[in-house]
């Protein structure tokens, strides 16, 4: 009989850790916000803007950014490459497992 509580209760308490987890990483992302934008610039070489950032659970988890808008490479032209009112990234974890991305 303990060794059922004990089974019982251990997938509870690390469902609360990860709920919890996930509610902070929220808040990590927008205090972080202007370091992530110029690390995505640097790594893309073109100007990323975008309105809000919050991370979203439904479908998975994963970031919603807000009128976001990828710069066209300077080479061909000073227009926007890509806009989105509402663009959303989901995190797909199983492949990792598999070692496939």
């Amino acid at each position: 009989m303990r060794k059922l509580l004990i089974v019982a209760v251990i997938p509870v308490i690390l469902s609360g850790i990860v709920a919890l987890a996930l509610r902070n990483l929220s808040g990590l992302i927008n205090r972080n916000k202007s370091y992530l934008l110029a690390r995505a610039e640097r790594m893309l070489g073109r100007q990323v803007t975008e309105g809000e950032i919050g991370v979203t659970w439904w479908g998975g988890i994963g970031m919603r950014l807000s009128n976001f808008a990828l710069a066209d490479d300077p080479a061909f032209s000073q227009e926007k490459f890509l806009q989105a009112a509402d663009l959303q990234v989901d995190v797909a974890f199983l492949p990792l497992f598999w070692k496939e991305l």
